[in-house]
């Protein structure tokens, strides 16, 4: 057998296995390609929320657990109220003391002004004010606050610090000296004192419009409500 014949017949082979190659190659593409189609014909299907959906449920979920958090405050509130009742009164009846600031404000200038002759004439009487008076309220609403223990808006717009004619002057009453003495020795100057006693008499006809605003305001609203019903 001659060698061109054998050359021939090697060269026959190797491309008949290139051929095997590239029909396999094809047959590989055509798989892929098999798949991207179906890839294209069924998408994956993502089912779109929006972000306030998403806010809406959570707020919803979270909504129970305010409640919950808002009752319990509201339960505590009124314990602490009722617990510091007590207190007040273990204490009253433990010291035998009874307590000199009222227990609600005087609504009238004779009250008021026997409470202050009360005041003048006994020195212990005097001292004890002072004391209770240092447990009514902490810088900077002090003195204010003491002032609302004793007088209504009402009374306290009959009064003012220098006095005119138609208004008392508070400036040298014993129940000041004791505001006065009280509030330096929680750290308050004696000019915010002065300053803050007057805007409590200057401002208390303001008050008195602004709470029958809220009144007037507060019944509006529940005859509005009681005709929805």
């Amino acid at each position: 057998m001659s060698s061109g014949f054998f050359q021939s017949f090697m060269m026959a082979d190797k491309q008949i296995n290139n051929f095997n190659n590239i029909f396999q190659q094809t047959q590989n593409l055509s798989t892929l390609q098999t798949v991207y189609n179906d890839s294209i014909k069924n998408p994956l299907q993502v089912e779109a929320v929006s972000f306030d959906e998403i806010s809406q449920k959570f707020a919803a979920s979270l909504e129970p657990m305010f409640i919950r958090l808002t009752n319990e405050i509201t339960l505590l509130r009124q314990e602490v109220k009722s617990l510091r009742k007590e207190v007040s009164e273990l204490k009253q009846d433990r010291y035998n003391i009874e307590l000199v600031i009222p227990q609600q404000p005087f609504q009238t200038m004779e009250d008021f002004l026997n409470f202050e002759k009360q005041l003048q004439e006994d020195p212990n009487l005097f001292a004890s004010f002072e004391m209770e008076l240092k447990t009514v309220a902490k810088k900077p609403n002090f003195t204010k606050n003491c002032w609302r223990k004793l007088l209504v808006d009402e009374l306290a717009e009959k009064l003012c610090w220098k006095g005119t004619e138609q208004k008392k002057s508070v400036r040298s009453l014993s129940t000041s000296k004791s505001i006065r003495n009280a509030a330096i020795a929680i750290g308050i100057e004696e000019d915010e004192f002065i300053r803050n006693t007057k805007s409590f008499f200057q401002f208390a006809k303001n008050r008195q419009e602004s709470k029958e605003k809220y009144k007037s305001k507060k019944i509006s609203s529940t005859v509005i409500s009681n005709e929805m019903k």
